[in-house]
C-alpha cells in the first residue's frame, strides 16, 4: 500500500509541481479524509430514504460480483466481494453502482439507494441482468414504499 501512495504522490508531484508537500503519508491523509466525507453523506442520504419525484418507466441494472481475495501477511484481512453494476435508466444519464457485499453493513442499501437515485419509483418495471446468481438480484429487491 506505502509502494502504491509513494507512486499516487510522484504523479501528484509531477502534475502539481507547486505543491511539493505530496508524499504518502499526506496522500493518505487526505484520501481517508475525502473517504470518510464521503461515507458520511452517503450513510445520510441513505437514511433519509429520498423518493423518487419523477420516475422513470423502465430501469435496466447489469449487475455482478467479483471476489477479492486476501493477501497473506500478519495482519491478514478476509477476502470479501465487491458488487459492481450500471444502471440504464430509460430518458436519463446511465449511473453506476458499486458496494463491499461482505465488509458493508449498508451493501444492499447503498444498490437500493442507487436504483432511487437513478429514477426508481413504485410503478417503475425493473430489468436485472446478472450471471444467474439470486442474490445479485435480491440486491436489487422489491420496491415497499412507505408512507411518511
Amino acid at each position: 500500500m506505502q509502494v502504491f501512495l509513494s507512486a499516487t504522490a510522484d504523479i501528484l508531484n509531477e502534475f502539481l509541481p507547486d505543491l511539493s508537500c505530496f508524499n504518502h503519508a499526506t496522500t493518505r491523509n487526505r484520501v481517508l479524509a475525502v473517504g470518510k466525507a464521503i461515507e458520511t453523506e452517503t450513510r445520510a442520504e441513505i437514511a433519509g430514504k429520498p423518493t423518487v419525484e419523477k420516475p422513470v418507466e423502465h430501469l435496466i441494472v447489469g449487475i455482478d460480483g467479483a471476489l477479492v481475495k486476501a493477501t497473506r501477511s500478519k495482519n491478514q484481512r478476509r477476502n470479501f466481494e465487491i458488487v459492481l453494476g450500471r444502471i440504464e435508466p430509460c430518458g436519463r444519464q446511465d449511473k453506476i453502482l458499486a458496494a463491499v457485499r461482505d465488509l458493508d453493513d449498508l451493501a444492499r442499501e447503498r444498490v437500493r439507494f442507487a436504483l432511487r437515485s437513478a429514477g426508481r419509483g413504485p410503478a417503475t418495471n425493473l430489468t436485472v441482468l446478472s450471471d444467474g446468481e439470486d442474490a445479485m438480484r435480491l440486491m436489487a429487491g422489491k420496491l415497499v414504499e412507505r408512507p411518511r
